[in-house]
């Protein structure tokens, strides 16, 4: 039974469904609860870490309220916590779910560690269950026609159950038999000195065999977890790819997206930061489902906390891998998390209508039904934006490199061309993305245009792509270059050309804060209120700034708003051009509408008045 203070216990049995009650009156009563292990503030709390307004939340004056109501699913007991401020209840930090115990103690199968045979059964279940019914768990860069899967060119057979040692062997030599299932590792490297690695002088030693023993504690945990599975194959970058060999890594790395799209699992070492923490955490079952009474306790942030905001979640090449694998087993914290293209499920939640509490999040359960849909494909790539713009990066030119197997399987299925993180339809669209802080740019073309968001770190917002949208100025031309053979790397040159209308505007005032700038410009006779997304850091206006909007997409669905790019001229170049350096929106309502004729827009006709001009972005 789960250790809760009076105060939880209080605001969750004595409710009422959709009401209001207090909960913790004061920051220190809250802190208290935490101290003493109440397993609701423990969320909560863990829940406010992981915000990026924590700050804001955790001050003197706070006090939390919650909010109970019948969820969905009927039997479930929906409570919803708020940090509040006076009358005002300005952030949601928790969202819990009791569910009554009726099928008998779920935690009794759960081990005190996670490398245990009952939690690996549960695995092979799994993995078993997704091989043999789910239709949709083929792999996204696979079509109806494809070849047979190709086998990597290296993998690590692990032997028997009771072999010491592993050995690298060639699929080129017929030393796999064709179709051989293998498992793929996803994992944070850590340290480089701290790794064994495959280098042009161990490559016989390699071949010879490894100790199982002398391998890293992830690589070992690996041995165990694909023996489990039944399989003999392993597949490592670190111990498949030659490390020091440029032409190796040129050939390997192209072929890696196809590698984790064939797998048959790919196991991710999702809570470790290197290779020496291993996959398996001990664990106390009572705390990994807590129980209260006759209820299990749900936490609806359970992804976030326990996947999302894990070490290997922060990791860019990361991404790829667990958005192109069929399948990903997730060694979370206290327990294993199951990821396919068709569910997701956890090991604590293994039951109806627990399961129901746990669904599909984010990209991964858009992509496999991309082929032939615009739309979805649209929206899932917006998703592949928005979560990788908030993954690291060792290394600033890896931005495009570490996406270009998940871009070129969504070309392969959309059969749409691809430039720099954007598609060529709805491309005018797309270019209303926006930082959501300023961030840092190489220069233009070093990694990607300026008019991509790839050229900025930091997270994106992507652009709503919306039916009641008409956009502005027309493509003209579209140049790109790349390093490689491949059109999805890293960018030697690329320009875009639109037919648009540049509009001049001065700020007259500008108010910081969270978030957008709110500024208002003058242009023309008519000061206007719009939000000011700055791309980069470098850029600094004051009142009295002359800024260069190129209108990109007018909105006229309930509210009105018009949308613009900001660009910047560049010097020293013989033809004119302009790097972008931000967006800005507003929306239009009584005498606004007379502006849009400023922005070449009739808004009665929705067509444009002005002649427009070449402009050129690099």
């Amino acid at each position: 039974m789960a250790t809760v203070c009076d105060l939880c216990t209080n605001s969750i049995h004595l409710v009422a469904s959709d009401c209001y009650a207090d909960h913790h009156p004061t920051l220190m009563s809250f802190r208290q609860a935490v101290n003493d292990g109440c397993t609701i503030c423990c969320t909560i709390m863990q829940n406010i870490r992981l915000d990026k307004f924590s700050d804001n939340i955790l001050t003197p004056n706070v006090s939390f309220v919650r909010y109970a109501h019948y969820a969905d699913t009927g039997q479930a007991l929906s409570f919803q916590f708020y940090a509040r401020r006076g009358n005002r209840f300005p952030y949601k930090v928790a969202k819990l779910n009791l569910i009554p115990c009726s099928d008998g103690d779920v935690t009794q199968g759960l081990g005190v560690s996670t490398g245990l045979s009952s939690s690996l059964n549960v695995a092979l279940d799994w993995l078993k269950t997704c091989q043999r019914s789910h239709k949709r768990c083929g792999s996204i860069s696979s079509s109806e026609d494809s070849k047979p899967v190709r086998l990597p060119s290296r993998l690590l057979d692990i032997g028997t159950e009771d072999a010491a040692n592993l050995r690298l062997v060639l699929s080129s030599e017929h030393e796999v038999e064709p179709g051989a299932q293998y498992i793929t590792l996803s994992y944070t490297w850590g340290l480089e000195d701290q790794q064994i690695k495959l280098v042009s002088a161990k490559l016989d030693l390699f071949r010879q065999g490894l100790r199982i023993s002398e391998l890293p504690r992830t690589f070992q945990d690996l041995v165990v977890v694909t023996r489990a599975l039944g399989i003999r194959y392993m597949w490592i970058d670190a111990l498949c790819i030659i490390q020091d060999s440029i032409e190796d890594w040129e050939n390997e790395g192209a072929a890696m997206a196809e590698v984790y799209a064939n797998s048959a699992c790919t196991i991710a070492a999702t809570a470790s930061a290197d290779p020496g923490e291993g996959l398996f955490r001990h664990r106390n079952p009572t705390r990994v489902l807590p129980r209260i009474r006759d209820d299990y306790i749900i936490d609806y942030n359970m992804l976030e906390r326990h996947i999302h905001s894990a070490p290997l979640s922060s990791r860019g090449w990361a991404f790829q891998e667990r958005m192109l694998s069929p399948r990903v087993l997730h060694f979370a914290e206290d327990q294993l998390f199951w990821e396919c293209f068709q569910e997701t499920k956890c090991e604590a939640v293994p039951l109806e209508p627990l399961a129901s509490i746990v669904t599909n999040l984010g990209a991964k359960s858009l992509i496999s039904n991309i082929k032939g849909n615009t739309r979805l494909s649209q929206r899932a790539w917006n998703e592949v934006v928005r979560q990788y713009s908030m993954c690291n990066l060792t290394h600033d030119t890896d931005k495009l490199p570490a996406l270009a197997g998940l871009a070129k399987a969504f070309q392969d299925q959309t059969n749409d061309r691809y430039f720099a993180g954007l598609w060529r339809t709805k491309l005018v669209e797309q270019l209303g993305w926006a930082a959501c802080s300023p961030g840092r740019r190489v220069s233009p073309n070093c990694r990607a245009p300026s008019w991509s968001w790839a050229s900025v770190d930091g997270a994106i917002r992507p652009a709503l792509l919306l039916r009641q949208a008409t956009a502005i100025p027309k493509v003209k031309t579209v140049e790109m270059t790349t390093r490689g053979p491949e059109h999805f790397g890293r960018i030697r040159e690329a320009y875009m050309e639109l037919s648009g209308y540049l509009v001049y505007a001065t700020i007259c005032q500008l108010v910081g804060g969270e978030g957008p700038e709110i500024c208002k410009l003058r242009i023309r006779d008519t000061i206007v209120s719009v939000q000011l997304f700055m791309d980069i850091v470098d850029v600094r206006w004051s009142v009295g700034s002359v800024i260069l909007c190129l209108p990109l997409k007018w909105q006229y669905d309930k509210k009105c708003t018009l949308t613009c790019i900001i660009l910047e001229r560049l010097g020293g170049h013989p033809r004119v051009e302009y790097q972008r350096v931000g967006l800005l929106q507003f929306g239009v309502r009584g005498r606004g509408f007379g502006l849009l004729r400023s922005f070449g827009i009739n808004y009665r006709s929705h067509q444009y008045l002005k002649e427009f001009s070449l402009i050129r972005i690099v």
